[in-house]
């Protein structure tokens, strides 16, 4: 019997599965195309790959030998074209990887690529060319992180959004993705405990506990995240986010810690700008017992000034409501509010200003707080294969109520400083191995809570 309006379950996906291939090819077409026109409108700017003598673009004639198929050409012309010349070697590796693209070879064009954002890490062209070769080989991550950073630099925008099109259409592609990290966690104050040896209590001043004290270790850093998008329309998504992460301490298990957020919501794009909300949780433990819950909401929104489009900023915020199940001293609320302002020079070199608020009010006045902070940082990426990103912090807190042993509240002033070193040119299986160092100092008039640290991360990376 033959079957009228309706096909069978497996002829249904196999369309469906052929109608997302080839919206997924038509747009690469589509890359191909802006990035010719980037290709010319970017030429002056970039001397590796300038305007050949004469009206014709050697990198776009180049590149139309290889779509021809005629690659000996392409080599030849490339390699005679200001042969010795400034940005020579690099024209030739890139229409290498120009071919081994166009050849199918897309994990080795992605390395070739790889290797030359390593020495020229502001070659947005070829960064453009990294991104597409990504999504031929569906990598959600790269293509994203891709994409960002070309977003945030401004180049996006000249291409119309191309490549941040690209980014949602691999993430439709794979609405279901996950995460893991993980690091040997050196600290010199793994406990948060103070080099106070004594604490006042009025007009005396009482031994501070031995356990109270610093004390440093090594440690392990394990961490995952559950990420599920819906694409809805080309300017309106669903994201779910789960996240967990462990500090482990084999030789101090009672300092151990696990932390669990999860995050549902809906992110929007209004031309240049972005804005989300979400429902949040959060919940966080020891290895004993469940000591601390969240529930809230988060909102956020991002985009370029019109005026200054080097500039992006960004303004956040979040409301969640704690419940302490360990003592119930700090069931209550907490409220944040948070803004930065980048001013870019190229991919990746940008300086960063912000500030954040927040304040909380819990059931126990002392405990209670407002603080506000400012902060800096500088990006750039520098010429031996190292991307480096430095931010410095500082940030006052006043609590409410009196603190035991002092006539006035707690207030404390804490200064913070990041660093972060990214080898962007010992790429494995597309990852970078990643430096994270972190300094605070906290100075309080509470003596326990007087406390200094330093701590660093190791971790492997696809944001380079």
């Amino acid at each position: 019997m033959k079957t009228r309006g309706r096909l069978p379950a497996a002829g249904a996906a196999f369309l469906l599965s052929v109608s997302r291939m080839t919206v997924f090819l038509n747009s690469l077409r589509r890359i191909a195309a802006l990035a010719l026109v980037f290709l010319a409108l970017a030429a002056a700017a970039l001397p590796a790959l300038a305007w050949a003598e004469g009206s014709v673009s050697a990198v776009v004639h180049v590149r139309r030998l290889v779509d021809a198929g005629r690659m000996d050409e392409a080599r030849s012309f490339i390699r005679q074209w200001r042969a010795g010349g400034k940005g020579y070697k690099v024209r030739v590796l890139f229409v290498e990887g120009l071919i081994a693209a166009r050849s199918g070879e897309t994990a080795r064009a992605v390395e070739i690529y790889r290797a030359i954002l390593a020495a020229e890490p502001t070659n947005d062209v070829v960064r453009i060319e990294l991104a597409r070769s990504l999504a031929t080989l569906n990598d959600a991550d790269g293509v994203r992180a891709q994409a960002e950073m070309l977003r945030a630099s401004g180049i996006d925008d000249r291409l119309g959004g191309a490549i941040t099109r690209l980014a949602d259409l691999v993430d439709a592609n794979r609405p279901l993705r996950f995460r893991a990290y993980g690091s040997v966690l050196p600290s010199t104050n793994v406990n948060r405990g103070t080099d106070n040896e004594t604490v006042p209590l009025g007009p005396i001043d009482l031994k501070i506990n031995p356990a109270s004290r610093r004390k440093s270790g090594v440690g392990l850093l394990l961490g995952g995240e559950v990420i599920y998008q819906q694409q809805f329309t080309p300017t309106q998504r669903f994201i779910a986010v789960g996240s967990a992460v462990g500090r482990i301490y084999p030789n101090a298990r009672d300092l151990s810690s696990f932390n669990f957020d999860g995050a549902v919501g809906l992110e929007r794009s209004f031309g240049g700008t972005r804005a989300s909300i979400a429902l949040t949780a959060a919940a966080g433990t020891s290895t004993e017992q469940v000591n601390v819950v969240q529930g809230g909401l988060r909102g956020e929104i991002s985009g370029r000034f019109s005026h200054a489009p080097r500039w992006l900023w960004s303004l956040n915020g979040q409301i969640r409501l704690q419940n302490d199940l360990a003592t119930g001293s700090r069931d209550g609320e907490i409220y944040n509010l948070g803004a930065s302002f980048d001013r870019y020079f190229a991919t990746g070199h940008f300086i960063r200003l912000g500030g954040r608020g927040e304040a909380a009010r819990f059931r126990v006045e002392r405990f209670s707080y407002d603080e506000i902070g400012f902060f800096a940082g500088y990006a750039r990426p520098l010429p031996l294969g190292v991307n480096v990103y430095a931010q410095a912090g500082v940030a006052f807190r006043d609590y409410d109520g009196l603190y035991p042993g002092l006539a006035e509240g707690q207030n404390d002033t804490r200064y913070t400083g990041d660093l972060v070193l990214t080898k962007r040119d010992l790429s494995f299986a597309g990852f970078a191995p990643q430096l994270l160092y972190r300094y605070e100092r906290v100075v309080s008039n509470a003596a326990f809570d007087d406390i200094e640290r330093h701590e660093i991360e190791m971790r492997l990376t696809r944001e380079f």
